[in-house]
C-alpha cells in the first residue's frame, strides 16, 4: 500500500499501524518471503519501536535470499 493509498483510503487504526510498520520507499520483489520477515519481527519485538521491526524485518528478508526494487 503506497501512502497516497492511505491518505486518500479510511483504514483502521490496526492497518495505519501495520503500513507505518513497514512502510519504505523500496518494494520486496518476494511477497511470500516479506511475509515471512514482518511475522518473525513481530515475534520478535513485540510491541517495541517500529523503527526496530522494520530493520529487522529488512535484514531477515535479504538474509533469506529476498531483494528491493
Amino acid at each position: 500500500m503506497k501512502l497516497i493509498d492511505i491518505i486518500e483510503a479510511k483504514i483502521s487504526r490496526k492497518e495505519m499501524k501495520d503500513v507505518a510498520l513497514f512502510a519504505d520507499d523500496c518494494e520486496p520483489t518476494d511477497r511470500k518471503k516479506w511475509k515471512v520477515s514482518k511475522r518473525a519481527a513481530k515475534r520478535k519485538f513485540g510491541e517495541a519501536s517500529s523503527e526496530a521491526k522494520s530493520r529487522y524485518a529488512q535484514k531477515h528478508y535479504r538474509d533469506s535470499g529476498g531483494s528491493f526494487k
